[in-house]
């Protein structure tokens, strides 16, 4: 859905309009899932947090992978149009897309330690971090 139902260059998620995310539900989930009346608007929601997350997923592995590469994802993932794509590698490939990747690239090299409290909450990692028992795990690739 998240690929293949929503425009690539669309400027956010939330640009969709509430009617359009439930047109979406209604046509790809909804022949394949039943739901009760009072649950559907908790799914549609929970569903269009998922396609949301898949849809901002999809078009960072794009840009990582064809746009910063220099290939064309056209070859590989036929369903995005010729145009659309342009559009698309326009929008990623230019100053002001490259200086805000930079700088977010920067705040993300900030976080050393794991973001994970654990039971302990906020006191028990700091009494943990002062005796210098704590273990600092790498960050995700």
């Amino acid at each position: 859905m998240a690929r293949q139902r929503i425009y690539l260059v669309l400027p956010s998620f939330n640009s969709l309009s509430k009617q359009e995310k439930i047109t979406i539900f209604d046509e790809c989930v909804h022949p394949w899932l039943e739901f009760l009346e009072e649950l559907k608007a908790t799914a549609c929601k929970k569903i269009m947090q998922m396609v949301a997350k898949s849809w901002r997923t999809h078009k960072s592995d794009l840009t990582r992978n064809f746009i910063n590469k220099g290939l064309d994802a056209t070859v590989k993932h036929t369903y995005i149009l010729k145009k659309d794509w342009a559009v698309f590698v326009k929008l990623k490939d230019n100053e002001e897309a490259k200086a805000a990747s930079e700088k977010y690239k920067k705040l993300w090299e900030r976080n050393l330690h794991d973001h994970c409290l654990r039971t302990t909450g906020y006191e028990g990692n700091r009494k943990v971090r002062v005796r210098g028992q704590g273990v600092s795990r790498p960050r995700h690739q």
